[in-house]
């Protein structure tokens, strides 16, 4: 049996704590551009048999440069008690459902958004109310209770 050692493999420990791969090279620069991986990212090189993050990676290392000012800004959603956050890309990728789409269609998507912070232990949704909303959780957690 042969195994492929010409090109290093590369295992990425996602932020569901899943480790993912091994993937080649292309695929993670891939996943680098998507955001799905960030420069704090742990990832390990099958071929020195090491936990690196990403942006101590040399083949990923410009990938993680600050960008200028010039570049698109990022999106920001605002809620009506005036606090507002701005959301990358990456961020919006991590729920499976968005992460296909296109920086164009994730900002596109961002337009329809309103943001509204929430304080634990509030009910957000109740099974059977009629409603056309879809929530996403940004930060913190949330429970279902039935």
């Amino acid at each position: 049996m042969q195994s492929d050692n010409d090109a290093p493999g590369y295992c990425i420990w996602g932020v569901d704590n899943v480790v993912y791969g091994p993937v080649d090279l292309p695929t993670l620069v891939n996943w680098v551009q998507e955001e799905r991986v960030t420069a704090d990212t742990w990832i390990h090189l099958q071929e020195k048999d090491n936990w690196l993050k990403a942006g101590q990676i040399a083949e990923l290392k410009m990938f993680f440069q600050p960008r200028s000012a010039a570049g698109v800004p990022a999106p920001t959603i605002s809620a009506p008690d005036g606090t507002s956050m701005t959301l990358k890309p990456g961020a919006l990728r991590r729920v499976r459902i968005l992460a296909g789409f296109s920086d164009r269609q994730l900002e596109r998507f961002v337009d329809f958004m309103e943001l509204h912070p929430v304080r634990q232990w509030t009910e957000i949704v109740k099974q059977g109310s009629p409603g056309d909303a879809m929530y996403l959780v940004l930060e913190g957690r949330c429970a279902c209770a039935w």
